[in-house]
């Protein structure tokens, strides 16, 4: 097996993947980025699965020639429980830390042409600064909404959960 020569990042499932594969060149998709939210996270459901979705403001390493510092706006996407944990937990201007993977996807436009959007999907989100007033009464408001959706009360303080009973499932 031939030593591997560099890194490549690849898209998954690919032909040129594949071939990389075979040579024993190793292929990564890993981001890590620090950042704040631009606004709240916004929760929704596909086919009763949370996905919560946000853009986090990175800046940049450098400062522009009017000595501002830029910075770059970039979608992440949640799912499961992580999903509930960042709604429950993240409001507008948190710092927090993501470790996920870059996704694209394409589509056809009305007018022909083919539209593209890169995100990036979090494996991990730790949050780096101290939690708000506000955040926590949002959460509790988030918690609430749960319990309805799935029909059950929320629990009382102080008494245990299983994964299950939050509609967590393994």
């Amino acid at each position: 097996m031939p030593k591997p020569i560099g890194f490549f990042i690849l898209p998954q499932k690919t032909t040129t993947r594949r071939k990389a594969e075979r040579r024993g060149l190793q292929v990564i998709n890993n981001v890590t980025l620090v950042g704040r939210l631009t606004k709240d996270p916004e929760m929704k459901y596909v086919n009763e699965i949370s996905l919560c979705q946000f853009n986090l403001a990175v800046d940049r390493n450098y400062k522009s020639a009017g000595g501002e510092r830029e910075a770059d706006f970039i979608p992440i996407k949640a799912w499961r429980g992580l999903a509930e944990t960042c709604v429950n937990n993240l409001s507008k201007g948190r710092l927090i830390g993501i470790t996920g993977r870059l996704q694209t996807s394409s589509w056809e436009m009305e007018n022909g042409q083919r539209g593209y959007r890169m995100e990036v999907v979090a494996d991990e989100v730790t949050f780096l600064d101290q939690k708000r007033e506000k955040t926590q009464e949002k959460a509790q408001e988030n918690l609430q909404e749960i319990a309805q959706r799935q029909g059950k009360e929320r629990p009382k303080q102080g008494q245990k959960t299983r994964d299950r009973d939050m509609g967590f499932d393994r």
